[in-house]
């Protein structure tokens, strides 16, 4: 249950905002980026390894260009993510939603300390 709430968070978030970005990143380079805590109870070892699979399930999708995955010192998170152009970004997030390394990944985060948005140049 706690994946699909997670899906369909994500999902929200990202249809926000692609809404948001939409015309304006249309054609561009766009970058991802989603902040959060890891849950409670998610050990760091077995979320850096969860990232790293993950990591792989994303550089399938068409638009990938590359991820950074950081940490800051209060333990807040930050993933971004480079892809080709928005529509690649918007396709990826439909996607990985079904993906079970990804949904194993998503298990970590604590949903109520997520922001998700799309930066373009």
């Amino acid at each position: 249950m706690r994946f699909m709430s997670f899906g369909i968070f994500v999902a929200f978030l990202s249809l926000h905002s692609m809404v948001s970005a939409g015309e304006y990143c249309a054609g561009k380079p766009v970058t991802e980026v989603v902040i959060f805590k890891l849950a409670a109870e998610a050990s760091i070892a077995e979320f850096k390894a969860s990232a790293l699979s993950v990591e792989k399930e994303l550089q399938k999708i068409p638009g990938y260009q590359r991820r950074n995955l950081l940490q800051s010192d209060t333990g807040e998170w930050v993933d971004i993510v480079n892809w080709g152009q928005l529509t690649s970004a918007k396709a990826a997030a439909v996607a990985i939603q079904e993906n079970p390394i990804a949904q194993q990944f998503f298990s970590h985060i604590d949903l109520n300390s997520v922001t998700f948005n799309y930066y373009c140049e």
